[in-house]
């Protein structure tokens, strides 16, 4: 193998390196994400835990109405929690946030969780 044959196999290899670190540090799904935020913000398993649970404000006005023929509004937004109440078909609450469980007011203002797809 000539000298030059040498230096060309050792471009080569360095150009397919680059391109290779290239490759792997730019696809990574985070690598946006990363590239802003400092040591301090980077998100932690917590803190993405805690967003993903944060309810959705629903606008003033909107309503529900009760399909199960008896539903308990519950003191929080689990099976786990005390039930407060129980409401019947056809009851209309307000609801104040939305997301897999409901919080909802009654028109005697108890105001409560229930399960989403028990109120359309």
């Amino acid at each position: 193998m000539t000298k030059d044959n040498k230096i060309i196999n050792a471009a080569l290899w360095f150009f397919a390196l680059c391109v290779a670190v290239i490759l792997l540090t730019s696809c990574s799904p985070y690598a946006a994400l990363m590239a802003t935020a400092t040591p301090s913000q980077a998100p932690t398993v917590a803190t993405v835990q805690r967003l993903a649970n944060v309810p959705t404000p629903t606008p003033a006005g909107i309503h529900c109405t009760v399909t199960a023929a008896n539903l308990y509004i519950r003191a929080g937004a689990s099976m786990a929690h005390e039930a407060i109440k129980v409401l019947h078909s056809g009851d209309v609450l307000r609801v104040i946030e939305r997301g897999a469980w409901l919080k909802v007011e009654t028109a005697q203002h108890v105001t409560g969780w229930v399960y989403s797809k028990f109120c359309n």
